[in-house]
This record gives C-alpha cells, sequence and structure tokens, in this order.
C-alpha cells in the first residue's frame, strides 16, 4: 500500500467516522462514560477546572484528565452532548491513521485490511459512538506501538503520555511497552544503554503516571481500588472462583466474533513465531498482565479491558490472511470470512440470562432511540421517574447521561417495593430469579423491541 493509497483510505474512513459522529451526536452516554464523561466532567464544569481531586463518591482511581477534558470543551464551546461526541472525533482519526500505518508496516500492500478488521471489531466498534477514555487509550496504544516498530521517537513520547494520562489500564500498557521496547533488537547491545534510552523515549509518561500516584495516595489516602465505592468489584475470590475466572477470560478473549481471528493466529503459529516473534510475545505479556490483574478479582472482566489485546491478536491475522493472499482465493476466502465474524460479532445478543458488555458491541446503538421513546411515554401517563425501578444503566439521575438537569432519574429496583419495572436486556444486575418474579407478578405497560434489545415497563398486579 503506498502513500497515496493510504492517504485516500484515511479519507475515506475519516469521513465515514465523521458521519458516525453527526448521526450518533445527541445519545446520551452510555455505561461506564456515564461516569467517566457524564459526572466527572460535570463535577469539573461546575467546581472549576483546577478543583484538585474527585471526591471519593466518584473517584474510581483512574487520572481525572478525561473528565478535566470534557470540562473544558464545555466552558469552552456550551454543555452539550454534540460537544462530548465531537471531542472524540480527533482520536477515533488518530486511530484510523495509525491502524493503516501499522497495517502497511506490518501487511505490506494489503494494510488497508487490518485497519478495516479493527474499525469493524466489535470490542471497538461498539465504542466508537461513545464519550469513552478507552478511545484515547486505543490511540496512546498504537501511537506508542507503532512508535517502536518505526523508531518514531515522537510517537513513542505522545503515545506513551496518553497512556498515562487516560487511565490506570492506560499506565498498565505502558508498562507493557516498555518492555516490548526492551525487546526489540536494537543497535545498543548492553542493557543498560537499552534501559537509558527507554527512559529518555517513555521517561515523561512513566514520570507523569508516579507523580499521579503518589498524588492520588498523599491527597485521598487510597488508590481508588479496595477503599473506593466500587470496592465490590475488587474483591479476591476463591480458588475454584479464580478458576472460573479463568474460564470467563478466555471467553471474553474469543467473544464477539474473535474466536475466528484466534483460530487463524491458532493455525499459523509456526508462522507468526518465524516472522514476528516479537508481536507474538507482545501479545503473551499483555495476556499475562490482564491475567494477573483481572482474574483474581470479582467485577473486572469487561470487555472494553482486553481492545489492546485484540489489537494484537487482528494484526498477527490479518498478517497470516495476507501470506495467502497472492495465492488467489483462499487468502480472499479468510479475510471475508474474517470480516464476517466481525459483523457476527457485532449482532450476537445472548439470552437474557447471560450478562454481555454492552459497551462492547454494535448491537447496543438501536437502545438510544428506545429509550427516549419509552420516556416520551412515561411521560405522557404522568409517571414520576423516580417511583420507577430499574439497574445499570438507567437507575439513578438520568442528568448525568443527557446533561438535562431537569430530567431526574429512576431508582435502584427493589421487587419487593417497587410498583413500577423497567427492565431491558441490556441490563446485567436482574438475576434468573428476578426475571422469573418479574414475569410472574408483573404485567407489562409498554414494551419496545429493536433488533434483538427490548425495553419494557412494568407495573406490579
Amino acid at each position: 500500500m503506498d502513500e497515496k493509497k493510504l492517504w485516500i483510505h484515511f479519507v475515506l474512513g475519516a469521513f465515514a467516522y465523521l458521519i458516525l459522529i453527526w448521526l450518533y451526536r445527541e445519545v446520551p452516554f452510555f455505561w461506564d462514560t456515564i461516569q467517566f464523561a457524564g459526572k466527572h466532567g460535570l463535577w469539573y464544569f461546575e467546581q472549576g477546572l483546577f478543583s484538585g481531586y474527585l471526591p471519593p463518591e466518584l473517584n474510581s482511581g483512574h487520572p481525572p484528565s478525561f473528565g478535566i477534558y470534557q470540562a473544558a470543551l464545555w466552558k469552552l464551546l456550551g454543555k452539550s452532548l454534540t460537544v462530548s461526541h465531537f471531542s472524540l472525533l480527533p482520536f477515533l482519526w488518530l486511530n484510523l491513521y495509525y491502524s493503516l500505518r501499522l497495517g502497511r508496516k506490518i501487511l505490506g500492500q494489503q494494510g488497508w485490511l487490518f485497519a478495516l478488521a479493527f474499525a469493524m471489531c466489535p470490542f471497538y466498534l461498539g465504542h466508537s459512538i461513545l464519550v469513552s477514555p478507552d478511545l484515547i487509550l486505543v490511540t496512546g496504544f498504537l501511537m506508542t506501538l507503532y512508535g517502536c516498530l518505526s523508531h518514531q521517537k515522537m510517537s513513542i513520547i505522545v503515545g506513551s503520555l496518553l497512556l498515562a494520562l487516560i487511565s490506570i489500564r492506560g499506565q498498565m500498557m505502558l508498562g507493557v511497552l516498555i518492555l516490548f521496547y526492551l525487546s526489540l533488537t536494537t543497535e545498543q547491545t548492553d542493557l543498560g544503554q537499552k534501559v537509558k534510552s527507554a527512559m529518555r523515549l517513555f521517561g515523561f509518561g512513566l514520570g507523569l503516571a508516579i507523580i499521579f500516584h503518589f498524588l492520588q495516595h498523599a491527597t485521598t489516602d487510597w488508590e481508588g481500588l479496595e477503599a473506593s465505592p466500587w470496592a465490590a468489584s475488587f474483591e479476591y475470590v476463591s480458588w475454584r472462583g479464580w478458576i472460573r475466572q479463568l474460564g470467563i477470560f478466555g471467553w471474553r478473549v474469543l467473544d464477539y466474533g474473535m474466536v475466528v481471528p484466534g483460530g487463524i493466529i491458532l493455525l499459523g503459529l509456526k508462522s507468526i513465531w518465524k516472522a514476528h516473534p516479537k508481536l507474538l510475545l507482545l501479545s503473551m505479556l499483555i495476556t499475562l498482565v490482564l491475567v494477573i490483574v483481572l482474574t483474581p478479582r470479582v467485577g473486572l472482566m469487561n470487555h472494553r479491558y482486553f481492545l489492546p489485546l485484540q489489537i494484537i491478536v487482528l494484526l498477527m491475522a490479518t498478517w497470516l490472511i495476507t501470506r495467502q493472499w497472492k495465492n488467489g482465493l483462499k487468502g480472499k476466502v479468510l479475510a471475508a470470512l474474517l470480516l464476517l465474524s466481525m459483523v457476527f460479532g457485532n449482532r450476537l445478543i445472548y439470552p437474557d440470562t447471560v450478562a454481555q458488555g454492552w459497551d462492547s458491541t454494535a448491537a447496543h446503538w438501536p437502545i438510544y432511540g428506545m429509550e427516549q421513546e419509552m420516556y416520551t411515554y412515561i411521560n405522557e401517563r404522568g409517571l414520576p421517574l423516580h417511583t420507577i425501578g430499574t439497574a445499570f444503566p438507567y437507575r439513578s439521575d438520568r442528568g448525568f447521561a443527557t446533561l438535562n438537569e431537569a430530567r431526574g432519574g429512576y431508582k435502584q429496583f427493589d421487587l419487593d417495593t417497587d410498583q413500577y419495572i423497567l427492565y431491558s436486556n441490556i441490563m446485567n444486575e436482574f438475576r434468573d430469579e428476578d426475571l422469573l418474579y418479574l414475569k410472574k407478578n408483573y404485567k407489562v405497560l409498554k414494551r419496545i423491541e429493536r433488533a434483538g434489545l427490548h425495553l419494557s415497563l412494568y407495573q406490579k398486579g
């Protein structure tokens, strides 16, 4: 893929992202972006951009940079969902650019295939319309990885700064990429010289991460983990529970169609080891870190946590496919199979009794219009939102998701006392017995169904 074709692909992709963000520019914040964009952004917007650390009830241990970024743009351009959605467009464009660059670096003329597969990957595509800090984490990861492989010093410096600023997981990936950089063949044979070289490039980001944790601990006396409002998610599992967690970990890695690129890699493992052993090493490093950090804890198996790993999986799988490209039909069939698996993954919806990572699949996109339609129906019936029980992501004040202070919010559901229940299959908190009780003791007032999603308002009796 020559330079002209790369820029043609970039312009086409950039225009597609522009249209995508325009179409979804007014949808509310969703899933954890309600916290990171809505609650954090509003706190800094109201308290001031330089108000220090978030209060304990909002502080989940991550750097507050994303909320400050949102608040700063609202002060400059006006507080609106449109401003927030377009605030991520530059990062979507950067992700496109660096995925094309990485694709050309590893795949050659068919480098576009990696960029296309990555853009279609449910883990990423589902996030593409969200005001999500994970899109910036991906930018930092792609920039730093490309900088390591192409000896682009500024890409490493800027990418590592983004990783350090955006989240704890970004800082974890920064550590992984430092090890990856040290593993690459360089002119320096002395380990000390390699370390000095790495510190010149990664030192800014690493230093920023260290300073953040020092100030966080000095200011709050806790790291936003066990002592935070999210403490339940950080509780340790038993040994039996850990074995189960490993199974869930494997499921997450292969979920939403990723079983196909995973299978391609398994079949071509020997070829990857010979041609790109460092990429295989990087995938192993990321996997090891994720296993150590995620599997011992109760609630840390969110699909978006696996985004950096899926980037490397797709990079290796598409490289294997392009090796068959000159053989005629075989390479093109494998490419079609891979892309179809991404389409399938974005349409995969499990039964109501199976929890999903709804922010990491485009299958959730219709829910915004459905919730607005239900809200209109509830208003027409004159039902106060605070009398209706529901679950994450709709419980609590919807003003954090819509930036509409007058909207009010639903309450946490209680099947023993609530007369009205709002339920959708995008909610993971309803247990199997809760769903049985709901169907047995409540009647449906209104049900909305679209593309495999459903949203229902129930009344007891």
